[in-house]
Formats: C-alpha cells, sequence, structure tokens
C-alpha cells in the first residue's frame, strides 16, 4: 500500500480521535479521574498517529533522516505509553465495582514504564533500527524481540486483570476493556500479512470508540445512580439526625448539672451547641470531610452520652492516623449504635473504642464495644439506626470506594470496619 493511503488513512483516524474526545468533553459537565485517563489516551493516540503519518511522509528523504528517525522512535513510545495508561484506566473502572490493589496498577504501569525508557534510550543508541543514508526505515533483528515482548508481557497482564475482575464486571463489559488489547493485534497481524499497511494505530482508534461507546456510556449512568443514591443517602442523614429522644435526655442531664455543677453544666451546654450545629451543618456537605473533623464532633457526641451515664460508660482512642478524608458523619452513627444498642442494654455498661490505622493500600477506622452484641440474622427492630448503617454503608461506597463491614456477638460486643482505599479519600 502506497505511503498516500496511509496517510489519509491515518488523518481519517486522526478525524475520529478527535470528535470522539469533543463528544466526551461535551457530555460531561465534570470530569472524574477516570475521565482523565481517557482524554490523555485520546490525546496520545493522537500523536502516535501524527508521528507515524509523518514517517510516511519523511521516508525516502535524505535530508530528513533525524525526523523520520524521531517520529519513528516517538510512535513506538506512544504505544507503550498508552498500554499503560490503558492498564491504569482499567483498574480505575474496576475499582469503581470493587477494591484493587494499587500493587495490581503499580506492576503494569512498571512494565510499560521500562518500554518506554527502551524508546529513550533508543535515540541515541541505535539498537533497534535504523534509518540509511537514502532516508528509508531499516528494522534490526532485535526489535522483533523487544517490541514482541513488550507487547506479549503487557497484553497477558491486562488479560491477568480482567481475569481477577471476571466477577466484577458483566462479560460485555469485560469483552469491551479487552478490545483495546485483541483489535492492535489483529490489526498488527494483518499489518505483518498486507506489508507496509499503517494498520496497528486503526486498531487502537477502533479500540478506543467500542471502549467510548460501552464502558463510558456505563460509567455515565454508574455517576448518575450515584448521584441519584448520594442525594437519597443526604436525606436520610438529615432525617436520621432529628432525634427528640437524645435531646431531651440531653438537656433533663444538662438540667440536673445546673444545680450540681454549673461549670460542669456550662461546658455540656456549649458541647450540646456544637454537636447540634455539627449535625445541621453535615446536610450542606456534598464532599468527603478531614478524619480529624469527624473525630472531633465525634468527641463533642460523646461528652454529652458520658454526662448522661457517668461511670456506665468508659471510652478509649487508638488513633494512629488523622490524615485521611471521610464522608460526613460516617462513623458517629457506629458509636451512637454502639452506645444504644451495645452499652446501654448491659447492665454493667461497658467500653467503647475508636481506633484508626493505615495499612499499604487504604485506611481502617473501627468502632468496637463489649456492650450487649446482637444477632446479625435477627430482625431489625429500629428503622432509624437501620436508615444510619444504610446510609453509611451507601456513601462510603459510593464516595470513597469504600466498604463496612458489622460483625456482632450476642453477649460479646461489635466490631463496625470502615476501609477506605487510598487514592479514593483524595479524589
Amino acid at each position: 500500500m502506497d505511503a498516500s493511503t496511509n496517510i489519509a488513512l491515518e488523518v481519517f483516524c486522526i478525524i475520529i480521535s478527535f470528535l470522539i474526545m469533543i463528544f466526551f468533553l461535551l457530555e460531561r459537565a465534570k470530569t472524574s479521574r477516570i475521565d482523565k485517563y481517557f482524554i490523555v489516551m485520546l490525546t496520545v493516540n493522537i500523536v502516535a498517529l501524527t508521528a507515524d503519518m509523518s514517517s510516511f511522509t519523511f521516508e525516502g528523504n535524505p535530508n530528513c533522516i533525524a525526523l523520520l528517525y524521531f517520529v519513528k522512535v516517538l510512535t513506538y513510545f506512544c504505544g507503550y505509553a498508552l498500554f499503560g495508561m490503558y492498564i491504569e484506566y482499567t483498574t480505575e473502572y474496576i475499582g469503581m465495582y470493587g477494591h484493587v490493589p494499587r500493587k495490581l496498577t503499580m506492576i503494569g504501569t512498571g512494565i510499560a514504564l521500562v518500554y518506554e525508557i527502551l524508546m529513550v534510550v533508543e535515540l541515541f543508541r541505535h539498537y533497534l533500527f535504523i534509518v540509511d543514508d537514502a532516508g528509508y526505515y531499516v528494522k534490526s533483528p532485535v526489535i522483533w524481540v523487544v517490541s514482541g515482548s513488550g507487547t506479549f508481557l503487557l497484553f497477558c497482564f491486562l488479560i491477568f486483570i480482567l481475569i481477577w475482575a471476571r466477577n466484577m464486571l458483566e462479560t460485555s463489559l469485560l469483552i469491551s476493556l479487552l478490545s483495546f488489547a485483541a483489535l492492535p493485534t489483529i490489526a498488527g497481524i494483518v499489518q505483518l500479512i498486507t506489508k507496509n499497511t499503517a494498520l496497528v494505530y486503526v486498531g487502537v482508534t477502533l479500540s478506543l470508540l467500542v471502549v467510548y461507546s460501552t464502558i463510558h456510556k456505563d460509567t455515565v449512568n454508574k455517576l448518575e445512580s450515584a448521584k441519584n443514591e448520594l442525594e437519597e443517602a443526604r436525606l436520610n442523614l438529615m432525617f436520621s439526625q432529628i432525634r427528640p429522644h437524645f435531646m431531651y435526655n440531653s438537656l433533663t442531664a444538662i438540667a440536673q448539672l445546673c444545680t450540681i455543677d454549673p461549670k460542669r453544666a456550662q461546658r455540656a451546654t456549649i458541647d450540646f451547641s456544637n454537636y447540634l450545629r455539627g449535625n445541621l451543618d453535615s446536610v450542606n456537605y456534598t464532599q468527603p470531610i478531614p478524619f480529624s473533623q469527624e473525630l472531633k464532633h465525634l468527641k463533642t457526641y460523646l461528652s454529652l452520652e458520658l454526662m448522661r451515664f457517668d461511670d456506665k460508660l468508659s471510652v478509649e482512642y487508638d488513633i494512629e492516623t488523622e490524615d485521611f478524608l471521610v464522608p460526613v458523619l460516617s462513623v458517629q452513627p457506629l458509636v451512637e449504635n454502639a452506645v444504644k444498642h451495645g452499652i446501654c442494654k448491659k447492665r454493667d455498661g461497658g467500653t467503647v473504642k475508636i481506633s484508626t490505622r493505615e495499612t499499604e493500600d487504604s485506611y481502617i477506622v473501627e468502632v468496637a464495644d463489649d456492650g450487649a452484641g446482637f444477632d446479625p440474622n435477627a430482625p431489625l427492630d429500629d428503622s432509624k439506626s437501620h436508615i444510619g448503617v444504610s446510609s453509611v454503608r451507601r456513601r462510603i461506597e459510593s464516595m470513597m470506594g469504600g466498604t463496612l463491614e458489622i460483625v456482632s456477638e450476642v453477649g460479646v460486643g461489635t466490631r463496625s470496619v470502615l476501609t477506605i482505599p487510598k487514592g479514593k479519600e483524595q479524589e
């Protein structure tokens, strides 16, 4: 196939890539991190197509040897960069359905980075190909080893990720994600058979079109659903904070303190005011807040409960880290349940312990009590507590990609564990 046909084919693919980008940006009021990955992939694909198209223009011209060499290296470099970004994109997308270990992403992008570095070295060492004095591109036998091994490793790694995530995604979505490896590979095989036909980046463009038409449509639907769920959770959160019994009991306890211990009553009145203000302000928060802010509000609530229950309730803190974000009022409902359904239902009272710790890929918040406990299989007898826990679970999943696990045993106590993946809490 002559150069003009290849140039026309790649110009067409550049136009398609630009159109995908334009439509993509027009339908997004706000871009998320996964959207940014897709935009960068489209941009790199356009650069690769432009470089490959330029190589057909420069080839055979002795005056353009340096330019031809540069655009060839750039074409290969963009290919590995695209694959590395696609692995980041894939793991980020799967992360919308379940937790993906950060190590998994780092291995894939690390493989791509090694081959990107090899392409940079090629600019100075010329071990993969040369441009002869007549201005023609000549491959070295080594290029088949380097190019083939890189493509094979990245292809296998992508397959591994998709097999690992097979239970999280529908089959149609898995096939769409696989298209990025499958279509360029098929195009590459056809290119080898037909010779001198620029088809690899045509395959890449087609795969990005498939991803746009399926994966991103699914992402839009999922984000819209999450938005509706968050709005419902905010309403539930607002109603769950209207707790007349707690307000009545707190005010009664403060009134009794006014004659017994006026200074303590004054502090309790300020705590009660701060507690009410914090609860009312929480409805206005649409983004995660620092855990330190949640902890401060939590301590205000517990100071009121300690005033009411005195020696029957004790509180312990084991805070190893505060440097992360959580949805507003995501820990307090768990502590309230520990006090109300755990400690208060135990004759001798007990202890509530709030702890945090940092692992390699997540932050853990744990609320534990040695109270009455409950049977997880028994029917719930407190609808507001159920709403509170459901709201926490929904917001943790939608806003943070995290999980809430509650384990309880009658007569032993209850343990509630929030797990927030790293990276998610910073979006």
